[in-house]
């Protein structure tokens, strides 16, 4: 990690080169980490210089509001494909740790309190496993890209990756989010097996298949950081 000041404030940076990417960029994740991405070639000492004409947006993404952090007790408030779940914590000694979700109920039984979180993520990434090969299954068609392999990982800071092996990737905390938005990161990933960038080629290849697609784009930069847990 690097630091910089801009306009009075240190802040941390790191760097990373992205084989797709064409033109440099600033993203500010949902944790409020600051990351510079260049393309290949470009050199790293460029990256203060991309910051400090971008100052005023980076500090403006770091001074929106955080999320109230969860505390994983009874009655708080989780998302299940944009459906509300409250929380219901059973402490049950002895016992594996289990979660289901039953009406508008998501149930974890656990042998300790320190368990509920893990016991969670577990429970979304299987959720999240079975609801986006369905719907990589439903878009491939219409896509004409069928990837070589589909996983779910715990990225930080991504919604999804197309790598270059034909494998895509997904974070499993996009199936708390609404349907259509979980179809845009599906169909994101999906297009980028054909369209390996960002460019108008992309977009309008995304646009033939989800014509509103930035309504999605624009859940994700309002709602995206309540997803990180």
């Amino acid at each position: 990690m690097s630091q910089i000041l801009l306009s009075g404030v240190t802040i941390s940076y790191r760097v990373e080169v992205r084989p797709r990417r064409r033109h440099p960029a600033i993203a500010v994740g949902a944790q409020r980490e600051v990351t510079v991405l260049l393309p290949p070639g470009m050199d790293p000492r460029c990256a203060p210089a991309l910051l400090q004409q971008k100052a005023s947006w980076v500090l403006r993404q770091l001074e929106r509001p955080r999320p109230t952090p969860h505390q994983f007790c009874s009655g708080e408030h989780f998302s299940l494909r944009g459906l509300p779940l409250v929380l219901e914590v059973v402490i049950t000694p002895g016992t594996p740790a289990t979660a289901k979700a039953e009406g508008d109920r998501l149930i974890v039984q656990v042998p300790h309190p320190q368990n509920v979180r893990s016991a969670l993520v577990a429970w979304y990434q299987g959720q999240a496993r079975e609801w986006l090969a369905a719907r990589v299954l439903a878009f491939s068609q219409r896509v004409k890209s069928v990837p070589a392999a589909l996983q779910v990982r715990d990225y930080r800071s991504r919604w999804g990756v197309c790598h270059q092996d034909g494998r895509v990737s997904y974070n499993w905390r996009i199936v708390q989010a609404p349907p259509f938005v979980i179809d845009y990161v599906v169909v994101h990933e999906l297009t980028h097996l054909r369209h390996l960038h960002h460019q108008a080629a992309f977009w309008k290849a995304l646009a033939r298949i989800l014509p509103d697609y930035d309504a999605a784009r624009r859940w994700l930069r309002e709602h995206g950081a309540e997803l990180f847990w």
